[in-house]
C-alpha cells in the first residue's frame, strides 16, 4: 500500500426481508387527500344545509355524508391509535380510505343517468376486486 493510499470499507449489502414479511400499506398521502375530501365536503354540506330545508335532501345525500362521517373517524382513529397497535391502525386507515373513496363515487354518480352510474359502480367493484386479488 502506498503511503497516501486510504482503505475503504463498504458496507455490507441490504438484504431484502423474505416475502412473507412483506407488508401493503397505504401511502399517507391518500389518507390525508381523503381527510381534505371530508373536510371541504363536510363545509359545503354545511353551507348548504343552512340555505335548504332537510325534506328536499335525498337518501343518497344523506348515505355521502354518512360515509364522508365514518372515513373520518376511521383515519382519524388510526392515526392516534398505530403507535401502541399497528395491525388496528392499519385496518381503521385502510378502512377510512375505503369509506372516501366510496363517497366520492357515490357522490360523483348522483346526477349520472343509469347506464353511467351501472358502468362506473362496475368499474369501483372491479377497482376493489383487483385490489383485493394483489394483497391476497
Amino acid at each position: 500500500m502506498r503511503p497516501f493510499e486510504s482503505v475503504v470499507e463498504l458496507p455490507p449489502p441490504v438484504m431484502a426481508p423474505p416475502p412473507s414479511e412483506l407488508v401493503v400499506e397505504v401511502p399517507p398521502e391518500l389518507g390525508m387527500l381523503v381527510l381534505e375530501f371530508c373536510l371541504t365536503a363536510a363545509f359545503e354540506v354545511a353551507i348548504r344545509s343552512n340555505q335548504t330545508p332537510t325534506q328536499y335532501y335525498s337518501m343518497t345525500f344523506h348515505l355521502v355524508c354518512l360515509l364522508m362521517v365514518f372515513a373520518f373517524a376511521f383515519i382519524f382513529v388510526a392515526k392516534y391509535v398505530s403507535s401502541k397497535h399497528p395491525n388496528l391502525g392499519r385496518v381503521l386507515d385502510h378502512a377510512g380510505v375505503v369509506c372516501g373513496v366510496t363517497a366520492f363515487f357515490v357522490a360523483i354518480t348522483v346526477s349520472f343517468p343509469l347506464c353511467l352510474k351501472l358502468i362506473s359502480w362496475i368499474v369501483y367493484a372491479l377497482s376493489l376486486l383487483a385490489i383485493f386479488v394483489c394483497n391476497c
